[in-house]
Order: C-alpha cells, then structure tokens, then sequence
C-alpha cells in the first residue's frame, strides 16, 4: 500500500494549458487547409475562364470539387444566425439509467 501511495503521479494543471495550446495550434492548421483549398479551386475557376484557355480546356476540364468539412450545428448556426451551446456530454434520460441498472 505504501508503494502505491508513493508512484501515484500527481496531476499538474498546467497540463490543461499544453493540451489547449495544441488543440488551438491544430484548429490553425486545419484552418489553413481548408482556406488553402477554397484558394486553388478559385484560382482554377479563374483559369478556366480567361482567354485562351477557355476556347480549348472549358469542355475537356470540370470545375475543381471541394469538400467542405463542417457540423450540423455550424450549418444551423449560419443559417439562424445564432450559435447555441453545445452539450458535449450528453447525459442518458432517467428511464434508460434506470432500466440499464435493474438488467
């Protein structure tokens, strides 16, 4: 029992600090991306639509296809204008705690 009280790491709340600044620094990066994507596909919009290059590429060459990465609840937030909380951890109706005891 002693052994176990003395190898019991001790939690630093500075960790929060580390895991926060890497969560942000990720959000950036991804971010990033996505604007380096909506970029290209402007660009070859704009190509395909100066002369010459749209006499001879506009049929062979589609429209560069992007997807997007997004929520509901962002897609709902742009449309009503009004970004709510969100509820991370769900939290299980009293019926179904109940009835997952009783089995």
């Amino acid at each position: 029992l002693k052994w176990i009280q003395e190898s019991n790491p001790q939690f630093d709340i500075s960790l929060y600090k580390q895991v926060s600044q890497s969560i942000e620094i990720e959000r950036t990066g991804y971010f990033n991306e996505q604007s380096t994507l909506i970029d290209m596909k402007r660009e070859h919009q704009v190509y395909l639509a100066q002369a010459p290059e749209r006499w001879f590429l506009n049929d062979s060459l589609k429209p560069v296809q992007i997807v997007i990465v997004t929520s509901k609840n962002t897609k709902d937030a742009y449309q009503t204008g009004e970004e709510n909380d969100i509820d991370l951890f769900e939290k299980k109706p009293k019926e179904t705690a109940e009835v997952t005891k009783g089995k």
